[in-house]
C-alpha cells in the first residue's frame, strides 16, 4: 500500500491576488456585520434576539451604505 501524496495547487499566473484579498475581506466583513446585527436580550426570563436596527433607529441609513443592489 502506497502512502498518499498531497498535490500542490499552483494558481494561474494571471490570477490577481489583490482581488482575491478583496473578496475574502468582503466575505469576512459581511459575516461579522450579520453577527453583530443580532442583539440578545433577556425578556420574561428567556433570551430573545432583537434586531439592532429596530432597537437603535438611527442605524438604518447605515444599512444602505453596504447595499450593493442597484435595481430601482
Amino acid at each position: 500500500m502506497q502512502g498518499s501524496r498531497a498535490e500542490v495547487v499552483v494558481p494561474a499566473p494571471d490570477r490577481d491576488r489583490f482581488i482575491d484579498l478583496v473578496r475574502v475581506t468582503s466575505m469576512v466583513v459581511v459575516v461579522l456585520l450579520h453577527w453583530l446585527s443580532v442583539m440578545p436580550d433577556l425578556a420574561g426570563g428567556k433570551v430573545v434576539d432583537q434586531n439592532v436596527v429596530a432597537v437603535i433607529p438611527g442605524l438604518w441609513p447605515l444599512t444602505w451604505t453596504g447595499d450593493g443592489d442597484d435595481r430601482p
